[in-house]
């Protein structure tokens, strides 16, 4: 049985909630920090971003509303790894917490 299958059977509900959980907070934080600029060039010179970077800044707002929304997606992709991980060691804690109340 797979690993993904026998933690889903093992702590279902809670594994569930606390992945959507952590996958809002860390989808907010990102637009969040995207939309207020965060200097991210890091991330987009490893997706090459960088070279399609338009020198004018007077871009329709719709138009920086989605790519600020695109960004954002595109970076929460890239770090699905460490949310699943996050998932995977604080689901167990939480549920030891739980079962002492």
């Amino acid at each position: 049985m797979s690993k993904l299958k026998k933690f889903m059977q093992e702590y279902g509900k809670l594994a569930l909630v606390t992945h959507l959980t952590l996958s809002l907070i860390s989808f907010s934080s990102i637009y969040f920090l995207v939309y207020k600029g965060f200097d991210l060039d890091f991330i987009l010179n490893k997706f090459n971003f960088n070279k399609h970077k338009n020198k004018e800044n007077k871009e329709n707002k719709s138009i920086n509303k989605y790519g600020h929304l695109t960004l954002s997606f595109v970076i929460y992709k890239a770090i699905s790894p460490i949310r699943y991980s996050l998932t995977f060691i604080t689901v167990p804690i939480i549920a030891k917490l739980l079962k002492r109340k």
